[in-house]
């Protein structure tokens, strides 16, 4: 698994090589040096070629399965 900030600008081609099943992001929320609030849309930008389904699974279904939380959200 790996983790991925908003500000990472190589998000996309991590996405891309490892497949969105293997990607989780973190906001650093709350920490003081936070991209927030505005850090979905920062990631979203530097993974603009990304589909709906690959940035589903980034900010959904992946941390789910990751912190075995997939059955409590069905």
């Amino acid at each position: 698994m790996v983790s991925s900030d908003p500000e990472d600008w190589l998000a996309a081609s991590s996405i891309a090589t490892l497949g969105a099943d293997h990607v989780v992001w973190a906001s650093d929320f709350p920490h003081p040096d936070a991209e927030f609030p505005g850090a979905v849309t920062e990631f979203c930008e530097h993974a603009h070629a990304l589909d709906d389904d690959a940035l589903d699974a980034v900010f959904w279904s992946t941390p789910l399965r990751f912190y075995g939380l997939e059955n409590r959200f069905k």
